[in-house]
Formats: structure tokens, C-alpha cells, sequence
């Protein structure tokens, strides 16, 4: 069901709650369906164990500011002051609700060493650089904590991923404002963002191979009414 070419066929049916499932007709398209699916549920899942670092730690990389050394007296006020939320990204609306806000994520081109790092991910995925950059996004954004810490190298269609009608990032940091929240960000909780911005990533990446899967198993699958199977 996030099989980008399923969404776009069955996009009434999404909408309506009632979509209609292909079933492979053989074992081995079952089986690679599974694999596929094993894969997806990992990285749309928030408790799995998965990490995704090293090659994948430039997008969402922390940037924080000289201001803030490491060697700061006060350990807690050096953190609250490098991981409060300040950007502008929610307020409080009518009742107890929160309103997205605008905030601050300016958009950037990718700089050389990123577009490598790009290649290297997407080759992994059988895919170029170009057909990346289509999936991804031709740019990216830099999201700000508050004016010096940011998160760097945010892809735009990831920024601009949507599930439940709403905008996953940007929903993430309207909740966590500092005068919502009570209190900045744990550094747990900063990193936390950078491994869904890199579970996004990777669910994008993944695109085309679950389109690939999904066009084997239609011609003879089961479950979908005659005239999507011909």
C-alpha cells in the first residue's frame, strides 16, 4: 500500500478505506513481496532497531554552533541553548490545539559532496544519481532548531513527505516548540529526527523496486477485480 504506482491506481480506494490487495500468484513473487514488505515495515516503524548511519549521516547531520562549546560549565544550559526549539514551528490555537507555523527551512542546492554521497545511496538501490534526484528531490533544505543548530541536507520531497494528510517533519516540530514542549529537545530526541528524515530517505529510495515488484505480480494476481488484471 506505499507501492508508489499501487497509490496512484488505487488512489480512490485509499481514500474511501477500502483498497483491494494483489496477491501474487506464485510463491517466488510472494516471497519477494515479503522481502520488500520486511523492508518497508522497517523503516516506517519508529521502535524498530534499525539505524541508519555512517553512509546516511549527512542528510539530517546536526550542525551546531562555535557558540556552544563543549566545554561549557553548565551542561544543561549549554543543551538547552543548542537544542531548544525557537524557529518558529507551532503555536497554540483554540482549546489545546497546535497550529503549524512556518518556521525556518531554507532551500539549498546540493553541494558536491553530498551529490557523491547521493550516488553512493541510490547505487545501492540499482538506481543513478539522476533517478535519485528525481525521487528526493534537485535540492534540499536546511532545518533550524533555533538560529544556530540545524539540521542539514533534508531532501525536499522528504521534507515535504505526507502521511495522514499531514506534513511528517513539519508536524513533528510544531508539537515540540520550547513553549509547548516545556523544555528544549533532548539530544536523543535531535538525533531521533535525523533518523526520520533517513527512514524517509530510504522509503523513497525504495520506490522504484516496489513499483518493479508490484508490475510482476499484476497480470496474474488475485484479489483485484478482471479488468485490472488484463
Amino acid at each position: 500500500m506505499h507501492t508508489p504506482l499501487y497509490r496512484t491506481e488505487n488512489s480512490g480506494a485509499l481514500l474511501g478505506d477500502w483498497p483491494r490487495i494483489p496477491l501474487p500468484a506464485n510463491a517466488e513473487l510472494l516471497a519477494q513481496s515479503a522481502a520488500l514488505g520486511r523492508r518497508l515495515a522497517d523503516f516506517l516503524d519508529p521502535e524498530s532497531d534499525l539505524q541508519l548511519a555512517a553512509e546516511w549521516s549527512f542528510l539530517a547531520r546536526l550542525s551546531i554552533a562555535a557558540e556552544f562549546p563543549e566545554n561549557t560549565p553548565d551542561r544543561d544550559r549549554r543543551n538547552a541553548a543548542r537544542f531548544a526549539i525557537t524557529a518558529g514551528w507551532g503555536g497554540r490555537g483554540p482549546g489545546d490545539t497546535v497550529m503549524p507555523r512556518r518556521g525556518r527551512a531554507p532551500e539549498r542546492d546540493w553541494n558536491p559532496t553530498e551529490l557523491e554521497r547521493l550516488r553512493a545511496l541510490a547505487a545501492v538501490e540499482n538506481l543513478s544519481l539522476d533517478d535519485a534526484l528525481v525521487l528526493l528531490g534537485p535540492r534540499c533544505v536546511d532545518v533550524y532548531l533555533n538560529h544556530a543548530t540545524f539540521w542539514t541536507a533534508v531532501p525536499t520531497n522528504v521534507w515535504e513527505y505526507t502521511l495522514g494528510g499531514y506534513q511528517v517533519l513539519k508536524k513533528w516540530l510544531s508539537y515540540r516548540e520550547e513553549p509547548l514542549l516545556g523544555r528544549p529537545l533532548h539530544e536523543d530526541e535531535a538525533r531521533y529526527f535525523s533518523q526520520v528524515v533517513r527512514r524517509i530517505t530510504a522509503i523513497l529510495l525504495l520506490g522504484p523496486a516496489l513499483d518493479a515488484n508490484y508490475g510482476a505480480i499484476l497480470p496474474t494476481a488475485r484479489g483485484l477485480p478482471s479488468q485490472l488484471t488484463m
